[in-house]
């Protein structure tokens, strides 16, 4: 028998890139970005060249940045809402943890 969570799971629907960039009015490259940032949800693999998101991650992604939860990579720039092109400085650099 499964469990509640476990039927959730299954049930969760998958949608494809259109449905994805009308939800965030994100391009492939800046979806593919975040992913690599982990700034983004992942997305699923279905088959030989074709992926989907899970919509629900998508919305949750929507409502963290609508309350402003979104993280930010290392090297963004927020005066100019885009990755840096150059590494910081070191006085900008934050210590080794």
């Amino acid at each position: 028998m499964t469990s509640p969570a476990q039927t959730t799971k299954k049930n969760r629907k998958i949608i494809r890139f259109p449905a994805v960039n009308g939800k965030t009015s994100l391009s492939k490259s800046s979806i593919r970005r975040g992913m690599l940032n982990g700034t983004f949800p992942q997305s699923v693999v279905l088959g030989l060249g074709s992926v989907g998101w899970y919509e629900d991650e998508i919305d949750e992604w929507i409502a963290n940045r609508s309350r402003g939860v979104a993280e930010k990579s290392p090297g963004h720039d927020a005066r100019r809402g885009r990755p840096r092109k150059h590494p910081p400085k070191l006085s900008e650099a934050q210590p080794p943890i």
